[in-house]
């Protein structure tokens, strides 16, 4: 017994002239996302971006433009600073889950991590923390603002509570 599935996609095979497969491109070709960009100027811009491996750039009539259009519109970010804000691919899908697991549940840090691209915000944490620990314990004599507090207690006689 054939499931609803199966026999949808054998009535598309039998009815339909072209293979599935040239549909499916011949729908990819025509896949568009129109912009409307303008700058601080009033400057604008209105264009097409097409899913298409040449040519897919085109003013909303059809005519081609080339890429460098848009870099006025970007105001200097790069391609790599947009693809680590808000691209992923399959790297970064898994890199991002062991950092969440390695931050045992601060998601909101790994989050953030994620979005920056570079160290986590793990280790910017631990180095903070690292340095705040140099400058003074609560119960330590050898950080910086601890033998301060120690030194004026010895030149100040009678004060206490330091």
């Amino acid at each position: 017994m054939q499931g609803g599935n199966d026999i949808a996609f054998q009535q598309l095979l039998e009815q339909n002239p072209l293979p599935v497969f040239g549909q499916i491109l011949d729908f990819l070709r025509q896949l568009r996302i129109d912009g409307y960009l303008r700058l601080s100027s009033g400057e604008t811009l209105e264009f097409a971006r097409y899913k298409r491996m040449k040519k897919t750039l085109q003013t909303i009539d059809g005519e081609l433009l080339e890429d460098k259009v848009l870099l006025p519109y970007l105001q200097g970010v790069s391609q790599e600073l947009f693809e680590n804000l808000f691209g992923i691919d399959h790297h970064a899908l898994v890199q991002g889950g062991k950092d969440i697991l390695e931050q045992k549940g601060d998601t909101g840090q790994a989050l953030f991590s994620a979005s920056i691209g570079s160290q986590s915000i793990h280790t910017v944490t631990d180095k903070l923390e690292e340095e705040a620990n140099a400058l003074f314990l609560p119960s330590g004599q050898i950080p910086v603002i601890n033998k301060k507090i120690q030194e004026s207690v010895e030149l100040l006689p009678g004060v206490t509570g330091c």
